[in-house]
Parts: C-alpha cells; sequence; structure tokens
C-alpha cells in the first residue's frame, strides 16, 4: 500500500520595497521562532508568509503596504 503524506517546507521569506531587500530569513527543518519586541514587525512576517503561501489578506497594516514584492521559496514533498 502506498502511502501518500503531503507536505510544504518554507525555506526561505523574502519581502521587497522597490527592489531593496527588507527581511529576508532562510527557514530550518523543525520549529522556526520569530521572535521581536512588541509593535517590531512580527505578525507583519507571519501574515506575509500566510500570504505566500496562498492565504488571503485583507486587512494589511500600513507598513506592510510599503512593501512592493513578497518571494517564498517552499519544498513540496520532499
Amino acid at each position: 500500500m502506498t502511502r501518500f503524506k503531503p507536505t510544504l517546507r518554507v525555506q526561505r521569506l523574502r519581502i521587497e520595497r522597490l527592489g531593496t531587500s527588507v527581511y529576508d530569513e532562510v527557514f530550518h527543518q523543525g520549529v522556526n521562532i520569530i521572535r521581536g519586541d512588541n509593535s517590531s514587525g512580527k505578525s507583519t512576517i507571519l501574515n506575509f508568509l500566510y500570504y505566500s503561501i496562498g492565504g488571503d489578506i485583507s486587512d494589511w497594516s500600513q507598513t506592510a503596504l510599503l512593501c512592493t514584492r513578497v518571494l517564498v521559496e517552499v519544498s513540496l514533498n520532499g
């Protein structure tokens, strides 16, 4: 019997504004922690990550609206 377990693993997330990188992170296998002070942009990064894998965001922050491009590198099924 063939067992199929589809997987999607985010390897890298890059956010740009007018061609300049404003956030560029390589993610590692396992748990990745995004940490920072209050109002430092953690939720905005998670919103960009959600958007980049197909989620629909309708209430972007003013800072996020300044960004012009989101790139994500993923691994599908290994």
